[in-house]
């Protein structure tokens, strides 16, 4: 009995491509499209310096993990990522506070994460139809010292999707 290779699809995996859009909306966050700030997107590269200025989002992905709800024809799976923002106050006293920042900074990155221009009978986040829903699972607050007028606001994100069984490559929306 002859076993033949199988030749895996010329696409990227559905979670690459997920990831992809979630980075794409993250860097649809600028002034001109009527947020507070222009957001600038990076993602974790060791041996790379990472810019420190207000607006600067670092996109980590997290773990999946496998959900059992689906029928036996598909995999289900909930991703995790975590949206990290530098939020740094101007010394005007004119200017909002670090708390009123942050919840700004947080409504944004949610607004953005959870609007889907895409017609749908899912939930909203479907990225670009490829997942079933994206949740905002929680937010994180890490406070930098009193004087350095800074703050790091991390939103912790899941992402619901779908593959046929036994197919990375394939979203069941496909």
């Amino acid at each position: 009995m002859t076993i033949s290779a199988q030749t895996p699809p010329t696409t990227d995996p559905v979670l690459e491509r997920i990831t992809q859009n979630i980075i794409g909306t993250l860097q649809t966050i600028t002034i001109a499209n009527g947020y507070s700030v222009d957001a600038t997107i990076i993602q974790p590269n060791p041996g790379v310096g990472n810019p420190e200025k207000d607006g600067t989002i670092l996109f980590v992905t997290g773990d999946a993990s496998e959900e059992t709800t689906g029928p036996e024809t598909y995999n289900q799976w909930l991703q995790q990522f975590d949206v990290a923002t530098l939020i740094v106050v101007s010394e005007n006293a004119a200017d909002p506070n670090i708390e009123t920042l942050r919840n700004l900074r947080r409504a944004e990155i949610e607004w953005a994460l959870t609007y889907d221009p895409v017609p749908s009978s899912r939930p909203n986040g479907t990225r670009g139809g490829l997942t079933e829903d994206t949740l905002i699972m929680a937010a994180t607050v890490v406070d930098c010292p009193p004087d350095s007028h800074e703050a790091v606001l991390i939103v912790h994100i899941g992402v619901r999707y779908r593959t046929p069984y036994n197919n990375p490559f394939a979203s069941i929306y496909d």
